[in-house]
């Protein structure tokens, strides 16, 4: 069996405190427009198909126009695998229309790994229109990692298009792409 999370437009998820959120789904995890996840001592992770190996079309992990935060000293970490679906476009992550990745004082760390889809396109990680991964102080990491099998054509690990990856305070920012397959 393969299992999803869907947090539903203008759904609020808030955990005070040092309370802490784990979720972890075997294929994908989605945010519909003005949700949120917010922690603000405790650690915040999604987990979406880490294994890689969940069948079907989909983006592991899916923030639209939603946002994903800890606003103090909780670890913020993001992992997305896409689906193998032969159209292509299986991001990892995909932030887009105004997402937000917002990490507090510790460290922010997001990894997406593009889906084994013989179609093109199947990004790690896909920031686009005015998304933002950042932080209040801590590191910021973005590791990509582009998929794809076959004659599969550009997979890049990460693309960023009127999107910012950036850190607050005296945080670094480390951005790592790794190029899937591209016998295409």
């Amino acid at each position: 069996d393969q299992d999803s999370i869907f947090v539903g437009t203008n759904a609020n998820l808030i955990l005070a405190g040092a309370g802490a959120a784990t979720l972890k789904t075997s294929r994908n995890i989605a945010l519909g427009g003005g949700s949120s996840i917010t922690t603000i001592n405790g650690d915040l992770i999604l987990n979406a198909n880490s294994a890689g190996t969940a069948s079907g079309n989909f983006i592991g992990i899916d923030i639209d126009a939603a946002s994903v935060q800890v606003l103090g000293s909780g670890q913020l970490m993001l992992e997305g695998h896409g689906g193998n679906d032969a159209l292509g476009s299986q991001y990892g992550m995909r932030l887009r229309n105004s997402a937000q990745v917002i990490g507090g004082s510790n460290v922010v760390s997001v990894v997406g790994n593009g889906g084994d889809s013989a179609g093109n396109f199947n990004y790690g990680v896909f920031a686009l229109s005015s998304s933002q991964i950042t932080s209040l102080g801590g590191n910021v990491s973005v590791t990509g990692s582009g998929g794809g099998s076959g004659n599969s054509a550009d997979n890049s690990g990460v693309w960023a298009s009127n999107a910012e990856i950036k850190s607050g305070g005296s945080g670094t920012v480390t951005v790592v792409g790794n190029g899937g397959n591209t016998l295409g």
